[in-house]
């Protein structure tokens, strides 16, 4: 019975694609180029079907298991997607108009330029969905998770994305007007990535935690009471901005952003990624940078005074004549690191991995580098007297004209040791 009920269909589906065949039960299925309108795919499952150029109008797949599924250029008008599981399908392309993609699992999907305008996608999960160049005209998300996906160059008129998780979303061209429903937080967002929010015009929210900001220009604002937890600031412009004083950009991913002279004092950007950001001559004195990626970043010049960089990763970044006076940098991996002419005094680098990091004439007086990794560092005229180098690792170190512990200057390896004396007072 199973064989015939399978035949007939295949049969049905011969001959409304003139000759090409779609067979739904194949693995993945195969229906690409055919005429299927008022398909009932209720509950099959259909992961990685390829439907590609078909015209499937009025047709259910509520329901459907659609993983992986290939619905590119297809012509979906009113299909019924509701409850389907389609998470990286590519409906790139598709004409979605009036469909229903609601309460559905599409994470990961392509939505290219599509056509999903009037489209129901309320309660629907569309995380890292990329639905750019989407006509999403009149479409619904109200209580959909559209966390990171991307809207950019989207159309938005009259979208309503009420009570919709809207973080990290990329706005960046995207066109909407005031038929839009959206939260004004991220109205503020989308002007800012769109410059309809100009340089001399204040911004009406404080709120960007969450916020998708790339290469936004931000440069020379004052930023003080403003919350930019966990956004992506990354390649943006805020160089000379006032953050005022315990400003939150905890988990702010800014890889290669100018922060360069800007104010904030006990600035906390701990779980920070900054990979090859510019921070020259900031003040971010008390800062708190625990656990954060500062891979290559300039901080030259820096005022970084009692600054807590524990446990970060700053390989190779650039602090000469950084003021780094009593910082915390336990832990720290900054292999190749420099940190010529920098202020290090009192500072702690217990079980820093130094290797090979350049601390020419830095001064570390009355240090702690208890356990720290120094093979092949750079200590020619490095002042390190009073400094705790018990346990330190120093082979192939270069001691040249360095000042050690007990305050002799010498060109051989001071030896691991303690510095003591009247001189060295209370560590």
């Amino acid at each position: 019975m199973q064989y015939l009920l399978r035949s007939s269909l295949l049969w049905m589906l011969f001959l409304q694609g003139c000759g090409n065949t779609c067979d739904l039960y194949e693995k993945p299925a195969s229906c690409s180029d055919v005429d299927v309108s008022t398909l009932n795919a209720n509950s099959l499952n259909l992961d990685g079907a390829n439907f590609s150029l078909s015209t499937i109008k009025d047709s259910n797949f509520s329901h459907t298991n659609l993983v992986g599924a290939n619905f590119t250029n297809a012509e979906l008008t009113r299909a019924d997607f509701s409850y389907a599981k389609a998470d990286e399908a590519n409906l790139t392309g598709t004409m979605l108009e009036r469909a229903n993609l609601s309460l559905g699992e599409w994470d990961k999907a392509l939505f290219v330029s599509a056509d999903l305008s009037f489209t129901d996608l309320s309660g629907s999960t569309m995380r890292k969905a990329n639905l750019s160049g989407a006509n999403l005209t009149m479409a619904n998300f109200r209580d959909a998770d559209l966390g990171e996906a991307n809207l950019s160059s989207a159309i938005l008129i009259g979208t309503n994305f009420e009570n919709t998780n809207l973080k990290l979303v990329n706005f960046r061209g995207a066109r909407l007007d005031q038929s839009t429903r959206i939260a004004s937080k991220w109205r503020v967002v989308w002007g800012l990535l769109n410059q309809e929010i100009k340089q001399k015009d204040n911004i009406p929210e404080s709120d960007l935690s969450d916020a998708f900001l790339e290469r936004v220009d931000l440069s020379t604002r004052n930023l003080s009471g403003f919350n930019f937890r966990n956004a992506k600031l990354n390649a943006a412009k805020l160089n000379g901005a006032n953050f005022g004083d315990s400003a939150d950009l905890s988990g702010v991913e800014g890889r290669k952003a100018d922060f360069s002279e800007i104010q904030a004092p006990k600035i906390n950007l701990s779980s920070a990624d900054l990979d090859q950001a510019k921070i020259v001559s900031a003040n971010l004195s008390a800062a708190v940078m625990k656990n954060s990626n500062l891979v290559e970043a300039n901080f030259t010049g820096a005022f970084m005074r009692q600054a807590d960089l524990s446990e970060s990763n700053i390989r190779g970044v650039q602090m000469p004549s950084v003021n780094l006076f009593g910082a915390t940098l336990t832990r720290v991996s900054a292999v190749g690191a420099n940190f010529s002419k920098a202020d290090l005094r009192r500072a702690i680098l217990d079980g820093a991995n130094l290797t090979a990091a350049n601390l020419e004439n830095a001064n570390l007086t009355s240090a702690s580098l208890k356990g720290a990794n120094l093979s092949g560092a750079n200590l020619t005229g490095t002042n390190l007297k009073c400094a705790d180098i018990s346990s330190a690792s120093l082979d192939g170190a270069n001691f040249t004209n360095t000042i050690c512990p007990n305050g002799d200057t010498k060109s051989i390896p001071c030896g691991a040791s303690v510095g003591t004396g009247e001189d060295c007072g209370t560590r």
